[in-house]
């Protein structure tokens, strides 16, 4: 009476012989690699191309924005200029210059 084990490990023993080659294996491992090369390419670029579209789409409410800005600071710095050529202003903007030559390291040894 054969022993159900000793059918099994011969099974085992034929798929081993029949196991794929090396150059199968090395086939294999470049085409998966080129796939998720591929699949990454496709994917930046179409994670580019929603960004654009993003960015197009919200490019005229920047633009609006941006003026609404502009014509706030047009307002504003009429009185900013005012207050620069007085006295304080004039001590300020010195201090200023001087802390800022300081910082470049122009006014250190």
């Amino acid at each position: 009476m054969p022993d159900p084990w000793d059918d099994e490990l011969a099974g085992l023993f034929e798929e081993a012989r029949h196991a794929p080659l090396a150059d199968d294996f090395a086939e294999r491992v470049a085409s998966g690699i080129h796939r998720s090369r591929r699949r990454r390419t496709l994917w930046r670029t179409g994670s580019w191309l929603l960004v654009a579209a993003c960015a197009a789409a919200a490019a005229p409410y920047v633009l609006q924005g941006s003026l609404v800005i502009a014509d706030r600071m047009e307002n504003w710095l009429p009185a900013v200029g005012g207050a620069l050529v007085s006295p304080a202003g004039w001590a300020c903007s010195i201090a200023f210059a001087l802390w800022i030559l300081w910082r470049a390291k122009v006014l250190r040894r």
